[in-house]
């Protein structure tokens, strides 16, 4: 599945080359959050502070999960993915130089939108064609602009 074909997802040239995590729901309930690198996509629309906002809710909730995979990072380092991925979400990271999004965490018993904060539903983008659970990675076309 290419994000770029995904209604509401976009490169937005804004957000070039800065990092930000921005949350979605794929088409089975299940949510990822996906970390732009400075060159992944976005959500139409997309306002950092809001996504921020939900993830700071998310990391607030109590660890329901173990992690099956996640990247260690060094030391000092906040791995939002592990912690993430402890809440019931997958993982996803583009890398700074393009290409798709791909997933570097995995939790062993994913949440569903509905069962956590409601700031999450309120933000996330919807991916009806993707799978999480299935999907290794989440292509970026190579020109997005028009999706």
């Amino acid at each position: 599945m290419s994000v770029g074909d995904a209604k509401g997802v976009v490169a937005d040239p804004r957000f070039e080359g800065l990092e930000f995590d921005w949350l979605a729901v794929d088409g089975r309930g299940f949510v990822a959050i996906f970390s732009t690198a400075g060159s992944g996509l976005v959500p139409h629309g997309f306002e950092p502070a809001l996504h921020d906002a939900a993830i700071d809710a998310l990391a607030a909730v109590e660890a329901t999960s173990a992690v099956v995979c996640a990247p260690a990072l060094a030391g000092g380092l906040r791995n939002l993915w592990r912690e993430l991925a402890e809440r019931g979400l997958y993982g996803f990271d583009a890398a700074p130089t393009g290409g798709p999004y791909r997933r570097v965490a995995i939790p062993s018993q994913p949440a569903r939108v509905e069962a956590l904060p409601s700031v999450v539903a309120a933000v996330a983008a919807v991916l009806p064609e993707v799978s999480f659970g299935q999907a290794e990675s989440v292509d970026r076309p190579e020109d997005s602009a028009g999706a």
